[in-house]
C-alpha cells in the first residue's frame, strides 16, 4: 500500500483520562467534527450491534462492530486516508 504523506492521521481512544466517564459518541459530540476544516474521517468501533444509522447520522465515515474484522478495518481506514488525500489535492 503506497503512503499517503498528505493525510493527516490521528486516532483517538475514549479511555483517555479526560474523558473517561464518557463513551465514543459523546466524545465525538464534544469534538464537535463538524465544524472543524477539513472535517476528520472518524471511524467508531464498537461492541454494540446496528450502529450504522447512528453512525450515518453523525457523519462518521464507517461504524465497525466488534469482534473486529482486520482485513475491514485496514480497508475502511485505507479509503479514508485515500478520501483524504484526494480532498486536500482538490483544496
Amino acid at each position: 500500500m503506497p503512503p499517503h504523506p498528505q493525510a493527516n492521521v490521528s486516532a483517538l481512544s475514549r479511555k483517555l483520562a479526560v474523558w473517561s466517564e464518557t463513551n465514543g459518541w459523546e466524545t465525538l459530540e464534544k469534538l464537535d467534527a463538524k465544524k472543524l476544516a477539513p472535517p476528520p474521517s472518524v471511524i467508531i468501533i464498537t461492541p454494540r450491534p446496528n450502529q450504522q444509522a447512528a453512525g450515518r447520522e453523525a457523519g462518521v465515515e464507517a461504524v465497525l462492530e466488534k469482534p473486529l474484522d482486520f482485513p475491514r478495518l485496514i480497508e475502511t481506514v485505507s479509503q479514508a486516508l485515500a478520501k483524504a488525500v484526494n480532498s486536500n489535492k482538490a483544496a
